[in-house]
């Protein structure tokens, strides 16, 4: 009698921005790893631009900007945003859509925000922006 020794090892995923994503998973000990890759181009040329609100709001808004990706099959774009070391999603827009804006934000405060690009549950995240809103906004 032969028997077969499996291997029950999880699905590994390799997530580095701007690479194509790699997935790994095996089988049996006889039987070779599956391959397969995915590859996902971040936006580029992200750029934010802070200024105050609506009049008499006393509040801030950032006005963000980006080159699209080149990823054909790219389904929408998630911006996020960091404060300190909390990072939250802020919004999705359609790909085409080369612009957002976060308002309604605190006056004298720094954000860094990312834009990430999703092809169904895969994504790949640009390289972050910093900017600050205005310290006074009247």
């Amino acid at each position: 009698m032969t028997r077969k020794l499996l291997i029950a090892l999880p699905m590994a995923l390799l997530l580095i921005p701007g690479v194509a994503l790699a997935a790994f998973t095996s089988r049996t000990a006889s039987q070779s790893a599956t391959f397969s890759t995915l590859s996902i181009a971040p936006v580029t040329n992200l750029q934010a631009t802070a200024s105050c609100g609506p009049a008499l709001s006393l509040t801030a808004k950032v006005v963000l900007t980006w080159t699209g990706t080149t990823t054909s099959g790219a389904t929408s774009y998630e911006i996020r945003r960091r404060l300190v070391a909390v990072t939250t999603a802020v919004g999705t827009v359609s790909i085409g859509t080369n612009t957002f804006t976060n308002s309604g934000l605190p006056v004298a405060t720094t954000y860094g925000y990312r834009v990430r690009t999703f092809r169904g549950t895969w994504f790949a995240d640009s390289s972050e922006v910093v900017v600050t809103t205005p310290t006074i906004c009247t």
